[in-house]
């Protein structure tokens, strides 16, 4: 599951490296948030190259990535869900390390731990000073793999908090998904000047969001389909 905004530039190496994993028995479904570049063409003609295993889904309003995503758990025909973001790319034996704890029966969902900066050389990236982002620890609350079936009975993700909306299974639940040992993925930082202030942005009405959260306050209309 592949929300999508403007992502012209990093969704076709991100559908490529699924194309390509171990575990075969996948469908790529991307959803695109009203993208204002060529994202959606981009997603046909990979639509038309992989029938059958590429799916595209076009919005025409940006729900947030946590929105994109209940969006596309809606249509999704496998039991297993896996989120990821459009300008990551992932070793061959990605998919299948995040699914298996789950098909026997080990975990409800499974995460993560380690990103290693894709575009580490491009000089905007530089001064941010990243090569390496993970958790610290063993634990993070993002989920990037689920059951479907408990997806759906807990009400999906919940855009209103944001940047955060894959963390809001742990703020319904209370559980912590299960971290993968030795599962990474490639993960694209923020190049440009445009790029740089939509990130702080969104960062920022997250820190928002979250304060009300925790105070018990509804900080926004929440677009959450299901």
């Amino acid at each position: 599951m592949i929300p999508t905004y403007s992502e012209e530039r990093h969704i076709k190496k991100c559908v490529e490296s699924l194309l390509a994993q171990s575990f075969a028995d996948i469908e790529i479904i991307v959803v695109d948030n009203g993208s204002r570049d060529r994202t959606a063409q981009v997603v046909e003609n990979l639509v038309r190259e992989h029938p059958g295993k590429v799916r595209l889904i076009r919005l025409d309003r940006n729900l947030g990535p946590g929105g994109g995503r209940n969006i596309g758990a809606l249509h999704a025909d496998g039991e297993i869900l896996v989120f990821v973001d459009a300008d990551m790319s992932f070793p061959p034996d990605y998919i299948r390390k995040m699914v298996e704890p789950i098909r026997r029966g080990e975990a409800l969902m499974t995460t993560h731990l380690t990103e290693y900066v894709a575009n580490v050389e491009n000089p905007w990236v530089k001064v941010q000073g990243q090569t390496v982002k993970g958790s610290k620890g063993g634990f993070s609350t993002i989920v990037r793999a689920i059951r479907k079936d408990f997806f759906l009975k807990n009400g999906g993700f919940d855009p209103s908090l944001h940047y955060h909306d894959d963390r809001t299974f742990y703020y319904k639940t209370g559980i912590a998904p299960l971290a993968v040992k030795g599962a990474y993925c490639y993960h694209n930082n923020p190049d440009t000047v445009v790029e740089i202030f939509r990130r702080n942005f969104w960062i920022g009405r997250t820190f928002f969001a979250v304060m009300y959260h925790e105070k018990g306050c509804d900080s926004s209309v929440s677009h959450n389909p299901l």
